[in-house]
């Protein structure tokens, strides 16, 4: 993995602010900067995020989107797979919370930016129950940096202005 990865962004980021707070069709630009460091691999996601955003059978625009930056996806290696287990292993219930979803990145997130001493941009919240952490709690369990999708912006020293009236 290169040494420029900053940050590990988990699905929620991609779809909370895809969908629901930053639309392309009116933030184009924090698209356009998000796309230049998924490309630099500045910002890097596990292959489990990356399914999770169905790329191979796009349903919406953020699908088709997203397959663009197939380079910043990291495979699980052995140190993942270990930290990943560890925690599915620990939090039984973790792994089944939603019936509905097969793939269950969480883990895989939290085990790549252990790894590789990466900042997690997550739109969870912490203080999940004892029995189903949420990434924010596993973050701090795993001593992993931890950001909001608006923390990191502002990080990013990324100023939007709108010149119209």
């Amino acid at each position: 993995m290169e040494k420029s990865s900053k940050y590990c962004f988990d699905t929620s980021v991609f779809i909370e602010g895809w969908v629901r707070h930053y639309r392309p069709s009116s933030f184009p630009h924090i698209w356009e900067n998000i796309a230049q460091l998924l490309e630099k691999k500045v910002i890097v996601m596990p292959r489990e995020v990356y399914r999770e955003l169905r790329p191979d059978n796009p349903k919406d625009d953020l699908s088709v989107w997203i397959r663009k930056f197939k380079t910043a996806v990291i495979e699980p290696d052995v140190d993942q797979l270990q930290v990943a287990g560890e925690i599915a292993n620990k939090y039984p219930a973790s792994t089944s919370y939603n019936k509905r979803k097969s793939i269950l990145a969480d883990h895989y997130v939290v085990a790549l930016a252990h790894k590789y001493k990466l900042k997690v941009v997550t739109y969870e919240l912490g203080k999940g129950s004892v029995t189903k952490p949420h990434i924010p709690d596993l973050c701090s369990e795993y001593d992993v940096g931890l950001k909001t999708f608006s923390d990191f912006i502002a990080e990013q020293s990324w100023v939007f202005t709108n010149k119209n009236p």
